[in-house]
């Protein structure tokens, strides 16, 4: 563990971690982590922490530090420390194939798809409703999502458009896409 830094976040904070990169999270961190799919993970140390049959979890050091990046990861960035206008999205940050999108909702927001890539939309704040379009059906009968603080949808490239309303105030929305 003297081998690592200790690096102080807040909340907002974006760390770009490219793949290869030895790193844990502390106590007490919400983080939203975006990667591709994978079930692979490598424990180099794992603080003593037990299974669910209530036994040591397995480390795996050598097959870890065969896949080790020894580069110095980028700086944190803060790119909630400015504010948005509503219904904008800016993107914040592109990494490792995708970019992540931060945007506010207010009233209601018509959003066209993209049919070359998905839409991760995780609801930092505020309640409100995700609907998608649907021809076939009156406004009233189409489908709704509701959304909530640490809800998550995806949206598929096979969705032509769709509306997000904010049930009051605001909405703060982190999106992801490829790049």
């Amino acid at each position: 563990m003297d081998c690592f830094r200790n690096v102080p976040v807040a909340a907002g904070d974006l760390i770009p971690v490219p793949p290869g990169t030895v790193h844990a999270l502390g106590a007490g961190l919400v983080v939203a982590e975006v990667q591709q799919s994978s079930d692979t993970t490598y424990r180099l140390w794992d603080y003593g922490r037990l299974g669910i049959h209530g036994k040591l979890r397995e480390l795996h050091v050598e097959r870890a530090l065969e896949v080790t990046s020894y580069l110095r990861p980028p700086a944190i960035t803060r790119p909630f420390a400015f504010e948005l206008g509503a219904n904008t999205p800016q993107l914040i940050c592109g990494f490792a194939g995708f970019d992540v999108w931060r945007s506010v909702c207010s009233g209601s927001w018509h959003r066209i798809g993209s049919p070359d890539t998905f839409r991760a939309t995780l609801v930092l704040s505020g309640c409100g409703t995700l609907q998608w379009d649907d021809d076939e059906s009156p406004i009233s009968a189409r489908p709704r999502i509701a959304l909530r603080p640490g809800s998550c949808v995806l949206v598929p490239a096979s969705c032509p458009s769709y509306t997000i309303h904010c049930d009051h105030g605001q909405l703060g929305l982190l999106e992801i896409t490829l790049a």
